[in-house]
């Protein structure tokens, strides 16, 4: 078992293929080709995370770099077969470090489902009602966690910060 970070250029249609599949299971992501995602998240600085067993995708993450410092964590997805077993665990710490290796710190901002919360609690996640992303509006069953005190109230989700994250040698 390995966790591999790659950016969004990196990945081959083989793990898009599998990515797709494993984001299929959580949620209908209206992203069903590999043009899709390519047109998506191709030409952006994400960093994608696969948890991988030889050729299968174990589980999956991805995150969205700020120029503020923070992360969006968004996709944290572990196969159904594979969950309650720690992997989603593993792959949250590896995040995080990851992170901190790259930038000194992990100031993460997510959106996950209500029944997640006490998941992310874990990791020092606290539930932020004060924080809105103007431009990506929560479902009544999200919530909005952060693993530092904001004092910032409304996020981009989805601008384009360009290749601002540096970490060499990591990736």
């Amino acid at each position: 078992m390995k966790i591999v970070s790659l950016r969004s250029c990196q990945l081959d249609p083989l793990w898009i293929d599998k990515i797709l599949s494993l984001k299929e299971q959580e949620w209908s992501h209206g992203m069903t080709s590999q043009y899709a995602f390519f047109e998506k998240y191709y030409f952006h600085p994400h960093v994608h995370f696969l948890m991988q067993d030889e050729s299968e995708l174990i589980a999956y993450g991805m995150t969205k770099h700020r120029p503020d410092g923070v992360e969006i964590l968004d996709s944290i997805i572990v196969d159904q077969h594979y969950r309650h077993q720690g992997f989603g665990k593993q792959l949250i710490h590896f995040i995080l470090d990851y992170h901190k290796r790259c930038n000194g710190k992990s100031k993460c901002v997510l959106i996950c489902r209500k029944h997640h919360i006490g998941f992310y609690q874990t990791f020092g996640f606290t539930p932020q009602p004060h924080i809105t992303f103007s431009d990506k509006p929560l479902r009544q069953d999200q919530a909005i966690l952060t693993n530092f005190d904001s004092p910032q109230r409304i996020y981009s989700y989805n601008q384009d910060y360009g290749n601002q994250m540096r970490c060499p040698g990591l990736l």
